[in-house]
């Protein structure tokens, strides 16, 4: 009689791979444009030990929180955030990031693009820009996006007031058309709010899935 049982899978010798999805939240306002980045990663084989994050050129890193979070350490020259993930993960987990850009005075234009995580095996993402009760945009072009509902962008990194009411709303109906493989937001002369106080507006764009390379 022959009897048969499954090889045990030794995750430590297994070459990684793994898929990721970036939430990115910009919020600009006079000199300077608050980022917020959730990151979240599946791992489908191996053990994550580290990550390496693609950072739009122009944007410094102020910090990296999360459960899983170690060490990070940020390159400017390279525009690459290095992040040491404690212990080493096999499921699914998230971390933010939070950035910021110099923006001088208002009224500016703004060209703004995500997150990437490197060496993914796919990717996908969402962006967003909110404007808060300091700055209002005449207009925002998007390149390499297409538009999704709004109930998509991950609420939680809304700016909230300590009684938890947000201090931005997200607009829907956003037409953004399809793109590359590269996406980005470019927002026309941001500049101060007059008196005619509208509601602040999200303008939300999800980046195509990309697999391979």
């Amino acid at each position: 009689m022959i009897r048969l049982r499954a090889k045990r899978r030794d995750l430590a010798t297994e070459a990684t791979q793994f898929f990721a999805e970036a939430s990115n939240l910009y919020v600009p306002g006079p000199g300077v444009v608050n980022g917020f980045t959730r990151v979240a990663v599946q791992p489908v084989q191996g053990r994550l030990s580290e990550l390496d994050l693609d950072v739009p050129k122009g944007l410094t890193v102020g910090d990296v929180t999360g459960a899983i979070v170690g060490a990070w350490r940020f390159d400017p020259r390279k525009s690459r955030l290095h992040v040491v993930l404690e212990p080493a993960q096999t499921e699914a987990f998230k971390f933010t990031v939070e950035t910021q850009l110099g923006a001088g005075g208002l009224p500016f234009d703004l060209a703004l693009a995500p997150l990437r995580v490197a060496g993914a095996a796919g990717d996908a993402g969402l962006i967003a820009i909110a404007f808060g009760g300091d700055a209002q945009p005449e207009a925002v072009h998007a390149n390499g996006l297409t538009a999704v509902n709004a109930q998509d962008f991950d609420a939680s990194l809304l700016p909230h007031t300590r009684e938890g009411q947000p201090l931005v709303t997200v607009a829907t109906g956003l037409a953004l058309r399809r793109g590359g493989r590269a996406g980005g937001a470019e927002s026309r002369r941001s500049h101060p709010r007059g008196t005619h106080h509208k509601p602040a507006g999200v303008l939300v764009g999800r980046r195509p899935h990309r697999f391979g390379g």
